[in-house]
């Protein structure tokens, strides 16, 4: 079994591919992989327009949804921007969400409690927070991370430090 982040396909006009998208979930779906996370750092989310995001969530569900869990990357800077994403995520039928800690504006570990509850509380999608400080200059502590698995809503840890201690603690 296994969990793909995707990459989302992009013509030669830098529009999304939607016919190579498909044939990329299908063929992940045929191979046995578990969860197809979409629309994260991986995916180019950030350059992605709204409505070109709801089409990749759409296809995934359509193409994926029931055969392997979706993972729809929902993050950004913004507690309430996350919200809205997020929302919208669990409309279009994802099973729950990767939210990445807000970059640029480094909060500190409470801000980033604060940020992760906040979302949790508001939508009722599973939200797996998303550690990769080196994209984001700012680090989950493994003392908020022991915070943050109190909320039932918070229900996993993608730990993209490359420190492996990291994961003993």
């Amino acid at each position: 079994e296994s969990m793909v982040a995707l990459v989302t396909p992009m013509d030669d006009e830098n529009k999304v591919d939607m016919g190579a998208l498909r044939a990329l979930l299908e063929w992940h779906v045929e191979c046995g992989t578990r969860a197809i996370v979409v629309l994260g750092t991986t995916g180019e989310a950030s350059t992605l327009s709204s409505s070109e995001r709801d089409m990749v969530l759409s296809e995934t569900v359509s193409v994926a949804g029931g055969k392997a869990a979706v993972v729809a990357g929902t993050g950004t800077r913004d507690t309430a921007a996350t919200i809205e994403t997020t929302k919208r995520a669990a409309e279009l039928g994802a099973d729950s969400s990767l939210v990445v800690t807000p970059y640029y504006v480094k909060p500190t570990q409470h801000g980033l409690v604060k940020h992760f509850e906040a979302i949790a509380s508001a939508v009722d999608l599973p939200l797996i927070a998303y550690n990769v400080p080196g994209r984001t200059g700012v680090a989950l502590k493994p003392e908020t991370v022991g915070i943050l698995t109190e909320h039932p809503g918070i229900v996993g840890l993608k730990e993209a430090t490359g420190d492996n201690s990291r994961v003993a603690t």
